[in-house]
């Protein structure tokens, strides 16, 4: 969801910004009926937030295949997420989901030429879907260059830290020394 918002204000925003990275992150859905579906699936995990509250959500979205990469993470580990996700508002949690939530926010594939700033691409090796997407990207984003981590999944900064550490900050490094 962040990195969607990030690709809309380095389209959209009046600030100027001098790079972007991007973890795991989709410029939108292409087709409008596909858009429309997720926007109904959005909604209804919203409602599910209103209704039911935090933990039923969060049982439901720990089940999700975009995460079951996290299994592999020390039950240490996944007790923490767990809990992080269990501090959270439902109230703001719904609303995200209602207002940023993949059929909510515009398609931003046809504008991703318009991006001028350097930009780094990350994702894990077995998010299949959002590897095929940043190498996409990639051929769109001028100046841009993906970076796939080998044994993660989708939350590649939580599955391994230390090499999402390294690629942002030998990213960073390489664009101030430019």
């Amino acid at each position: 969801m962040g990195g969607r918002v990030a690709l809309y204000y380095a389209i959209n925003g009046h600030i100027p910004i001098s790079n972007l990275i991007l973890e795991s992150t989709s410029p939108g859905i292409k087709e409008e009926a596909n858009q429309l579906e997720r926007r109904l699936v959005d909604d209804a995990r919203a409602k599910v937030l209103d209704i039911a509250g935090i933990e039923l959500f969060v049982n439901d979205w720990e089940k999700l295949p975009l995460f079951q990469s996290q299994l592999e993470l020390p039950v240490e580990i996944q007790h923490q997420i767990r809990l992080q996700r269990l501090s959270q508002s439902p109230q703001k949690m719904a609303k995200a989901l209602r207002d940023y939530g993949t059929g909510q926010m515009p398609n931003l594939w046809p504008r991703l030429k318009e991006i001028k700033v350097p930009t780094l691409i990350l994702a894990g090796e077995y998010d299949e879907k959002f590897v095929q997407i940043a190498k996409k990207m990639a051929n769109l984003i001028p100046n841009s260059k993906c970076k796939l981590i080998s044994a993660t999944g989708h939350t590649i900064h939580v599955e391994d830290s230390d090499e999402f550490d390294t690629m942002i900050l030998g990213f960073l490094k390489e664009e101030q020394n430019d």
